[in-house]
C-alpha cells in the first residue's frame, strides 16, 4: 500500500509529504487525537466544537470533520486540558 499526500498545517506554514497517518499519529504527544480518519488535530489549538454539524472549529478559524463516534473522547480530553 503507498503512502498518502499528507499536509501538516501549522500556525504559519503548510508542509506537505508523502506518509501514513496511522504512522504519524503513533509519533505524536497525547495533546493530538485523531478526530477523523482523515484528520488529527492537536487539542490545545481547539476553539469549538460544533456537536450539531460534526465539524471542529481551530483558534486559526480553519475547520475538520469529526467523527461522532470520537465525540465524547474528544470533549473529555479537552475537559482534561481546560481543568489543569
Amino acid at each position: 500500500m503507498s503512502p498518502h499526500k499528507l499536509i501538516v498545517h501549522s500556525l504559519d506554514k503548510r508542509i506537505h509529504f508523502n506518509g501514513d497517518l496511522k504512522e504519524i499519529e503513533k509519533r505524536l504527544s497525547q495533546n493530538f487525537i485523531r478526530c477523523h480518519r482523515s484528520f488529527i488535530v492537536n487539542l490545545n489549538y481547539i476553539d469549538y466544537v460544533d456537536k450539531k454539524n460534526s465539524v471542529i472549529i481551530l483558534k486559526n478559524d480553519s475547520t475538520c470533520y469529526l467523527a461522532r463516534r470520537k465525540l465524547k473522547v474528544i470533549l473529555e480530553r479537552l475537559a482534561a486540558i481546560k481543568s489543569l
